[in-house]
């Protein structure tokens, strides 16, 4: 009965390190788990910034390139009322230039 008594302990000893050694394993699979969402969502987060990052270049870009053009117009339109400005000082010479002829021409 002692014998029996003993190998039912060392039994329920066996049994305790079998389902201590399964929790062990489970904790260990949880931590490498929790260790790879980790990563995932950090790799994601880093994604992300490149994603943001580049869409912030992009604009700004995009409104470089919208100020290069609009300054290119303002340009072309300074330089259209210069040459209104200057065809409008010829055709004044020009009248001028005829009504003086045209005064020649009545003295003569």
């Amino acid at each position: 009965a002692l014998l029996a008594a003993n190998k039912a302990k060392e039994l329920e000893k066996a049994k305790k390190l079998v389902a201590d050694a399964a929790k062990n394993e489970q904790a260990q699979q949880q931590l490498e788990q929790q260790k790879l969402l980790e990563e995932q969502r950090q790799a994601e987060a880093a994604h992300t910034q490149s994603l943001e990052r580049a869409e912030r270049e992009r604009q700004e870009a995009q409104l470089q390139h919208q100020q290069q053009i609009e300054e290119h117009q303002r340009q072309l339109q300074e330089q259209e009322q210069q040459r209104l400005v200057e065809q409008e000082a010829q055709q004044q010479r020009l009248r001028e230039e005829q009504q003086r002829l045209a005064e020649h021409e009545a003295q003569q």
